[in-house]
């Protein structure tokens, strides 16, 4: 069991990787599921359906996904994705679109990534990459805010 902000999570539902771990820790992100509103709706889209045809920077994603209006998360969305049922979001493999975190050594410039385990079916949180110069598959799928 985890428990951090008055959360308690079985572990068999979800897995946090080690360097996930370490950003939350060392930028204090809350997992209380209350901080993120229930107002929030979510927008998941490929770099293809952004309009890129062929892979692309991060940064260019970023920006494309404001320019039609969306936002990038707040890095409190990664956690709550991991260990919540939303209905506006299906989670198979997303990056949540935010700004880079930095892990306790500030070596990694991390985003949140939640997948599914293929083998047990739960949800794992573990990080990607997250530099504005870093190259995107036209397949990859951002999540963002509305």
């Amino acid at each position: 069991m985890i428990m951090n902000s008055g959360v308690m999570v079985s572990q068999s539902s979800y897995s946090f990787g080690d360097i996930a771990k370490d950003i939350i820790e060392h930028n204090n992100i809350s997992l209380n599921a209350n901080n993120v509103s229930v107002n929030t709706s979510f927008s998941v889209m490929s770099v293809g359906e952004l309009g890129f045809s062929t892979s692309t920077t991060y940064g260019a994603v970023c920006e494309q996904a404001v320019k039609m209006g969306l936002r990038l998360c707040e890095p409190e969305i990664g956690p709550w994705l991991c260990f919540n049922n939303s209905k506006d979001i299906v989670v198979d493999d997303v990056v949540v679109a935010m700004l880079p975190l930095v892990d306790g050594e500030g070596v990694h410039h991390s985003l949140f990534r939640v997948r599914k385990d293929s083998y047990s079916g739960s949800k794992c949180l573990s990080c990607y990459y997250g530099k504005r110069d870093r190259v995107c598959s036209v397949n990859q799928k951002f999540v963002f805010t509305r």
